[in-house]
């Protein structure tokens, strides 16, 4: 009985020798990001502001936007802006099947507009923020120990990806937190940023974290030329008249381009604008209707179609653009009211007459509608 009793307890021991080896063992494999920081903090770059517009967006929008740049980004942290990356990200998915009540909509610009509203729609920060130092914005940065575990852990140089890389549509987020990381980068190592991508180029990682360790200041802000100015108060001028039939006509296009990114004639820099409708008039600063679908109730008070600048990248997952200035509009326009008159007089009851009504919008490129009336089943 003795010598089985001596057994049991040398097999335990044995056991729990071996379990906190490999605690300790797991422990020693998270990388040691000081290390990293160090390097980025001791050079003399430092001293020189790291510009957001000119430096950091165009790096974003190369190797981060193909993935954080929709809606449904992984984790909800899109890249697109500024807004989006001191929103932060969430743990929510934005499309649940097994949900049983409405979901809480997110959108960029819309739902929120403050670091602390989306903190109350459960965001977690990516940023530091906390006590500001160029060490503290380093190591309390999600962001930045994500682009450090790709530096420590950078993917093995082959053909093939590795195992244990999931990018299925419907894969389970790993959503970590900045308290949450260490465990994360012990468990997934090789799940530094770009995730499933070669790692950033040193001269691309070094700007990114000495952006990060400034403070990583920025804005979304759009300067819209004399010219552009003109244009945009001219077409809101169009959008908003008072007869019904006006009234008609805009809430037509609206609800059939609201998500059609508009570019104005002879506008050589390409300034995308969204038709949005607005609680404040032409000429003041835009109030976006937060309504949840084109055609919801704006309510009772009087509201207005404006032009919004677009203030995120633009991807091809979610662009849609329609040229919007000249002659073009008015054969959009015409084509549209005479579209309007044909369905009334031969609705897409066959696929007879829904050829007919394609050949028509082809012929004179109201392109966003024929878009519109492609994707329409046969029978309405």
């Amino acid at each position: 009985m003795t010598r089985l009793f001596s057994l049991a307890l040398l097999f335990f021991s044995t056991l729990l020798l071996t379990s906190c080896g490999t605690s300790l063992r797991s422990e020693s494999e998270i990388p040691d990001f000081n290390r990293y920081y160090a390097d980025i903090l001791a050079t003399g770059s430092m001293k020189k502001p790291v510009d957001y517009h000119k430096e950091v967006k165009p790096l974003l929008e190369k190797r981060c936007v193909v993935c954080h740049g929709c809606y449904d980004a992984p984790c909800q942290l899109k890249l697109s802006s500024y807004e989006g990356l001191t929103r932060g990200g969430s743990k929510h998915e934005v499309y649940d099947s097994t949900r049983l009540v409405t979901a809480h909509v997110t959108r960029l610009f819309i739902d929120a507009h403050t670091t602390a509203e989306w903190r109350k729609k459960e965001f977690h920060s990516v940023l530091n923020e906390a006590e500001a130092s160029p060490e503290a914005n380093l190591e309390e940065s999600l962001v930045a120990s994500m682009l450090a575990l790709k530096q420590a852990n950078p993917l093995p140089q082959g053909e093939r990806l590795l195992k244990g890389f999931d990018l299925a549509l419907d894969r389970k987020q790993q959503c970590s937190t900045i308290d949450e990381f260490s465990s994360f980068a012990s468990k997934k190592p090789l799940w530094g940023m770009p995730y499933g991508l070669p790692g950033l180029s040193q001269e691309e990682y070094d700007t990114l974290m000495r952006w990060l360790a400034q403070g990583a200041q920025g804005d979304d802000r759009i300067v819209l030329s004399p010219g552009q100015r003109a244009q945009v108060a001219q077409w809101e001028a169009f959008f908003n008249g008072s007869s019904n039939k006006e009234k008609l006509v805009t809430r037509y296009l609206y609800e059939h381009l609201f998500l059609a990114d508009l570019y104005l004639e002879d506008d050589e820099s390409r300034r995308w604008f969204n038709l949005v409708r607005s609680h404040t008039a032409p000429g003041e600063p835009i109030d976006i209707i937060d309504a949840r679908r084109p055609f919801s109730n704006p309510g009772t008070a009087p509201f207005y179609y404006r032009l919004q600048p677009v203030r995120s990248a633009t991807s091809l997952k979610n662009h849609l653009p329609m040229h919007w200035g000249g002659n073009g509009w008015r054969v959009g326009v015409n084509s549209l009211s005479i579209g309007i008159f044909m369905l009334t007089l031969f609705p897409l009851t066959s696929q007879r007459w829904r050829q007919i009504h394609l050949r028509y919008f082809r012929r004179y490129r109201c392109r966003a509608v024929t878009v519109f009336y492609s994707t329409m089943p046969v029978s309405l």
